[in-house]
């Protein structure tokens, strides 16, 4: 993971696994599939010294999303970029870029494509796939997941105000910990999650059915 940077999906890699490595995943996958903090070319230092040395025409990858960090990339004395997690997330990304400069990324990256290239590549948060006819989703879901990278207001309570893309990214995690508590059979009698504390709320209610539309 240390050459992708963000996070380890763990539980995306022991479902596509067959047993006993899907169970040795489950076991021990986190201390050698390890999270590294993200951050925007990432890998631009390292490369700094190799380009120092060598007088050939350099590619640089790892975290170039966005028309800043191409730049920067040329500035720093590369030819070529490299994108590849960006555009399995928005395969037009450098059409909009071109049109315009100041576009931003959707991609989160959360590494779940890697576990996708055993049946096809692509983008697990996109619903869209490349030779794949369009099929309108309209499960809750996909409906969600659509709000990633939206600025405008999804969710308001007396507290406060979520931006859409803060409740899918809320509702991602609050999913992703309902899933690592999930245990396999059926629900015992009375094994029912509480209710929230004040069924009326808005935002407890949002934070109840959302993290259960993205966990399955």
């Amino acid at each position: 993971m240390y050459l992708f940077k963000g996070d380890a999906p763990l539980h995306e890699f022991a479902s596509v696994m067959k047993q006993p490595t899907k169970l040795g995943i489950k076991l021990i996958g986190r201390h050698f599939l390890k999270s590294y903090p993200y951050e925007d070319l990432y890998l631009l230092k390292d490369a700094r010294q190799i380009r120092a040395a060598v007088k050939l025409p350099m590619i640089l990858l790892g975290g170039v999303t966005d028309r800043a960090g191409m730049d920067t990339a040329m500035a720093e004395g590369f030819q070529f970029v490299a994108m590849a997690r960006a555009l399995l997330r928005e395969p037009d990304l450098i059409n909009r870029i071109q049109d315009e400069p100041s576009t931003e990324s959707l991609c989160i990256h959360c590494n779940k494509c890697m576990t996708a290239i055993y049946g096809g590549t692509h983008c697990v948060l996109s619903t869209e796939r490349p030779g794949v006819p369009r099929v309108r989703d309209e499960t809750i879901a996909a409906m969600l997941l659509a709000r990633l990278g939206d600025a405008r207001p999804g969710l308001r309570s007396r507290e406060r105000t979520w931006t859409w893309d803060e409740v899918v990214r809320e509702s991602a995690a609050r999913a992703a910990l309902a899933r690592d508590l999930r245990r396999d059979g059926p629900v015992p009698c009375g094994g029912r999650p509480p209710l929230p504390r004040n069924p009326r709320s808005t935002s407890a209610c949002c934070w109840r059915t959302s993290p259960s539309t993205c966990s399955g």
